[in-house]
């Protein structure tokens, strides 16, 4: 009870603070000038560029002071300033003063100590350019007589004040503009339960048994990567700061479900602890799912060698700290990293759960099933692919024995109930507190992938005059191609997407279904295309900021418009201790950035067949099969190529091998005293033999294909012809090898049972190699392959190759076992 009072108070104190400090906004200013001539930049880390400058209207400026007919709604100091009609007899007068900026026609006028001024040009500077509260100072170019003067209409306190300038610089100080705002005070409650929430679960006795066991046996490993981990965040996140984190919505109140609401949330609360820490949540939870690979491979390695224990705690840190995937997901922050953390992070405590319950012969502990399902859940809130990893965290912990217990199903039941409270509250409350269109909202998020859906069916092959007319609302359908159909989105539809252009949208889905429905090929052809892409890309994201920087320094020249953006909130630091360092680290992870995806994709297809060779490791290569299947419709949707939406598939690699070794280990020292019987049992002993068998044919079709190129390229054989000979010699191979390492049979009669496989094989040849040829025309005329010799005939041995291999397992199965007649009586 003693403990519980102290996280009250400590909640109570950290919400008085919130409240008191973190809960005031600027509303937008004005920023006058008394020169045409110049500019003047908000500061940044980078050269300016026209993104920090300000844009000013193109009113006009006197150092005649000049009063308009109308009566000033704001005096200070001898400044006035005006709001003047458009059609009013002193516009009519002196028209130039009268050009009406983003608030309209605002005019300044008056003298103070430093002389008249009369200005109708201004610059609306708001909290999504910067962070209002912290900006100190303005930079003057080209411009030495230039004043500049603030002023706040909007707010409480409306006053007009001249900046005080110093050399190139203006110093400006807005915490007298600030408004306390409600809604960040719910945000400050929700930070603040937050915070004594995990403090609460890190200090619980379950955590502290966790660390203290962690430290034991894993202290070097544990200490190697948390060191590692600080030299990460100090020295890798600042460099690796994505402008695509959207923290201005968040700074502005601007709520956006485009990148999901939770995440707005998530930036919300971070906005009230402070955007410097708006990278330790997701460093957080990659450091955890280290420890936790690291505590699963103590369970694994229980009894065994130390030599062997240090071998694997040494490899899954090896693994995290050398895939350039991981590194950019934890310190580089983005909507679409954010959720690999949490997922991962789930997936770590999953799989450590599971191993514990194996290794204690006892169900899944409530607590971590609760925080497995959470996670998952929050997954899902976060991008909406995961919800394929939330259902079968709710199947695992409903129908799995390991998770069997009286109070699983309430588990369950509890904890899909907050979720869904969650899911309910985001869709339904936040719109409604933000004055936020909901169903527009949703409509320009499906049109992105819907323009992109459309590309082939404008601009490859015959053009769809009828959706061409579509786009057309909006555009020249044309501008898709030259442009693309992201950019197309950006710089020429979002701005007419509003109410009225929802029928439209709406029209533009139903066209494309229309069109992949009646001739899917040239949208399957495109998405091939775009998978090739995401997959072999490069990983874009790996780039220091610091580079740009310095080359920009050099040349005079601004790199990308785009990295000025995050340094406007402070959080872009160059400090000499880090520099050096900072450039080695981004240096060496460029280098191993290269195709990530496919490399990872390669990994954990090697992992998932050796896992699923041992026959009782499951739970790995069903996450390798669930993320390859969650690839298909993003792929299928994507409206860019962006390796980011495929990210966890190479963060996947580095989990999957230390978490395959671990089953592995596991699952064999459990299944040995506790074997399991019954349909179930028999199901998983032959997936193993199969997959067994799946992996000596994959060699051995390596060897089939190499020797049918060869056969049909240098020996000129026809394909018919080079196909048997390839297949038999492979078939051969594969039915000796299996017949006593994988079916367990004896070696009695094997001349007579490779004879009977080989007859069988070679009527299979006959089939497939009668096949082939058909099925190469086929392709041809599928068309949009534009693939020729050697790989059509590649492509369409891929094709025929499954079918032949469960035909291949059965029958050599069935021959390895049959008992021939004896001829004696």
């Amino acid at each position: 009870m003693i403990k519980i009072r102290y996280f009250l108070f400590l909640f109570l104190a950290l919400f008085c603070v919130f409240a008191a400090f973190r809960c005031w906004t600027v509303p937008n200013v004005l920023i006058f000038r008394s020169e045409s001539v110049g500019d003047i930049y908000v500061p940044t880390f980078y050269p300016p560029t026209d993104t920090a400058r300000l844009k000013f209207s193109d009113g006009a400026v006197s150092a005649v002071s000049v009063h308009p007919d109308s009566a000033p709604i704001v005096q200070s100091n001898g400044l006035s300033i005006y709001r003047v009609p458009s059609t009013s007899p002193f516009c009519h007068a002196t028209p130039k003063f009268c050009v009406p900026g983003r608030e309209g026609v605002i005019v300044l006028s008056g003298q103070n100590e430093k002389g008249p001024v009369f200005s109708s040009s201004y610059a609306v500077l708001t909290e999504v350019d910067t962070s209002l509260s912290h900006l100190r100072h303005l930079v003057n170019k080209s411009s030495p007589s230039q004043r500049l003067f603030v002023v706040s209409l909007n707010g409480r306190v409306k006053s007009v004040k001249e900046l005080q300038n110093s050399g190139s610089d203006f110093s400006i100080n807005l915490r007298d503009f600030e408004e306390f705002s409600y809604k960040f005070l719910i945000y400050s409650f929700v930070s603040s339960a937050l915070i004594v929430f995990s403090i609460y679960i890190l200090l619980s006795p379950g955590s502290m048994r966790f660390f203290r066991e962690l430290y034991e046996q894993n202290k070097f490993s544990s200490l190697f990567v948390c060191v590692l981990w600080l030299l990460f965040y100090i020295c890798v996140f600042p460099s690796m700061f994505c402008h695509d984190t959207i923290i201005h919505n968040a700074n502005a109140q601007i709520y956006t479900e485009w990148y999901s609401g939770l995440y707005f949330i998530y930036n919300s609360c971070v906005r009230i602890i402070g955007f410097e820490w708006i990278q330790l949540v997701p460093a957080l939870a990659g450091l955890l799912s280290v420890l936790l690979l690291l505590r699963c491979g103590s369970l694994a390695m229980a009894g065994r060698p130390i030599w062997q224990k240090r071998l694997l705690s040494a490899a899954t840190v090896g693994l995290f700290v050398c895939n350039p995937a991981i590194i950019i997901s934890m310190f580089s922050q983005q909507r679409y990293f954010v959720v690999i953390t949490v997922v991962f992070l789930a997936i770590s405590l999953w799989f450590y759960g599971y191993f514990k319950s194996l290794s204690e012969n006892r169900p899944f502990s409530r607590s971590l099933a609760v925080a497995v399902l959470v996670l998952c859940g929050l997954s899902w809130l976060l991008r909406a692919e995961y919800l394929a990893v939330f259902a079968v965290s709710i199947l695992f912990f409903v129908f799995s024995k390991v998770a069997a217990g009286r109070s699983r199903l309430l588990v369950v039941a509890g904890s899909v109930c907050f979720i869904i409270f969650m899911k309910m509250f985001i869709d339904h409350a936040m719109p409604i507190l933000y004055d936020y269109n909901k169903d527009l909202a949703k409509w320009k998020y499906l049109t992105v992938s819907d323009i992109s859906m459309s590309y082939p069916y404008i601009c490859q092959g015959q053009v769809d005059q009828e959706l061409a007319g579509i786009i057309g609302y909006f555009a020249p359908a044309q501008k898709v191609c030259e442009v693309g159909p992201e950019s197309f989105w950006w710089g020429m539809m979002s701005g007419k997407a509003g109410l009225n252009a929802v029928p439209t949208m709406r029209n533009l889905q139903q066209r494309v279904v229309w069109d992949i429905k009646n001739n899917w090929r040239p949208f399957l052809h495109y998405r091939w295309e775009t998978g090739l892409q995401l997959f072999f890309g490069d990983i874009w994201q790996m780039d220091s900021r610091y580079r740009r920087r310095d080359i920009a320094r050099a040349t005079g020249v601004p790199v990308d418009i785009n990295t000025t953006i995050p340094d406007v909130f402070g959080l872009i630091n160059d400090h000499p201790a880090t520099r050096g360092l900072n450039r080695d680290i981004i240096s060496l992870y460029v280098r191993a950035s290269q195709a990530v995806n496919i490399k990872g994709l390669v990994v954990i297809a090697v992992v998932s067949i050796v896992a699923l060779a041992t026959g009782w490791s499951w739970l790995t290569p069903l996450f390798s099969l669930l993320f390859v299947a969650m690839v298909i419709p993003i792929v299928l949707v994507a409206p860019t190529v962006n390796w980011a939406y495929l990210a966890f598939i190479p963060v996947w690699a580095s989990f999957s091998v230390p978490l395959a070794v671990c089953e592995i280990l596991v699952t064999q020292r459990y299944f040995k005293n506790y074997a399991p019987r019954g349909w179930l049992a028999s199901g998983f002993l032959h997936m193993q033999r199969f997959v067994r068998f799946a992996a000596l044919s994959g060699g051995c079709w390596a060897l089939d294909a190499v020797t049918l190129l060869v056969l049909n390229h240098a020996a000129h054989l026809p394909p018919m012809l080079a196909n048997m000979i390839s297949s038999c010699l492979a078939a051969s191979i594969v039915f000796l090898v299996s017949c006593r390492h994988i079916h367990g049979a004896s070696g009695d009669g094997l001349l007579k049972r490779s004879g009977f496989y080989i007859a069988y094989t070679l009527l299979l040849i006959i089939v497939a190699s009668t096949v082939l040829p058909v099925l190469m025309g086929y392709l041809v005329q599928l068309g949009g392959l534009n693939l020729t010799g050697g790989r059509l005939l590649l492509l369409a041995k891929i094709i025929i190759t499954p079918p032949q291999l469960i035909c291949n397992f059965f029958v050599s199965r069935l021959v390895a076992h049959y008992t021939f007649p004896s001829r004696d009586r």
